[in-house]
């Protein structure tokens, strides 16, 4: 397989290592690459030994836009933060930065991946998104009789986000 190849007068923006794929509701190991370039969002795969196992890439423009504001976020999954990335297609990429999933590295790169699109500095520095049932479906744990006690809690959770997020507004 092949690594990324940049076109001629493509740009890497920003870089990183040590990063999973989640889109399909696998957390995965992290031993992938996540880049930005001038013109693509680009996720090498490595296998565990870092064998190059080839890259996906998703050229800037397939990036959803709505009312000048391009769709990336700090989103949840598997119960992990990730950044989220929403495609024009409907398609919803999750990409975990398992070196430091905290909300600042996340932010990071959702600043740089809207100044990269928009030409200009994000309006709000990486909202997270709302709290998502489905990240927590797929454990074995709440299959079952357990998915009652799963929607009590993902209600709290729910309850909690609202009202730290209209705590900030103030």
């Amino acid at each position: 397989m092949s690594k990324y190849v940049l076109k001629s007068g493509e740009d890497i923006i920003l870089s990183q290592a040590r990063v999973s794929d989640r889109t399909k509701n696998n957390a995965g190991m992290a031993t992938g690459k996540l880049i930005l370039t001038s013109e693509a969002l680009v996720y090498e795969r490595k296998g565990a030994f870092g064998k190059d196992l080839g890259f996906d890439a998703y050229p800037l423009n397939e990036i959803q836009v709505i009312d000048g504001e391009p769709q990336v976020k700090i989103g949840i999954r598997l119960g992990l933060k990730n950044l989220e990335v929403h495609l024009s297609d409907g398609k919803v990429l999750h990409f975990g930065l398992d070196t430091d999933n905290s909300s600042k590295s996340i932010r990071k790169w959702v600043n740089a991946i809207v100044k990269t699109i928009t030409g200009t500095e994000p309006s709000v520095s990486g909202t997270e998104s709302s709290f998502d049932i489905s990240s927590l479906v797929s454990y074995p744990l709440i299959a079952g009789g357990g998915i009652v006690l799963a929607a009590v809690v993902a209600g709290i959770l729910i309850a909690k986000h609202k009202s730290a997020k209209n705590d900030s507004i103030e």
